[in-house]
């Protein structure tokens, strides 16, 4: 499997990652927000005013896909990552499992792209 490109809008200020995709009715196909926070610890995201089905990759500082979980439109409950995150990486539902996209994967990302490699004997 070749590395899967995901053309991103980065969130680096805490208004920013408020913010989200909040109030968006549409995401392209291979299109998401990259969400950057200055330390590594437990993360958590909601989808209060945000009509999309989103998928989320919670990453460590080093790049690792630490968890991937599912989030429905408008939900007020809190999706917790499973581990230490210092990204996290917001995608249409499914995105990642279509992708072949799993935890232990790689990511790096310059600028608006987000490049995941594959990690293990199918990558």
């Amino acid at each position: 499997m070749s590395d899967v490109k995901l053309k991103v809008e980065v969130a680096v200020t805490s208004s920013d990652h408020a913010r989200g995709l909040q109030n968006r009715y549409t995401l392209g196909e291979n299109e998401g927000m990259l969400f950057v926070f200055p330390d590594e610890r437990t993360r958590s995201f909601w989808m209060r005013s945000t009509p999309l089905q989103l998928s989320i990759a919670y990453c460590s500082a080093n790049g690792q896909i630490i968890d991937v979980k599912d989030m429905n439109p408008f939900d007020d409950s809190s999706v917790v990552s499973n581990g230490m995150a210092k990204y996290a990486i917001e995608a249409n539902k499914g995105w990642f499992d279509k992708n072949g996209i799993s935890i232990g994967d790689q990511i790096a990302w310059q600028h608006d792209t987000v490049l995941f490699k594959k990690v293990g004997k199918n990558g």
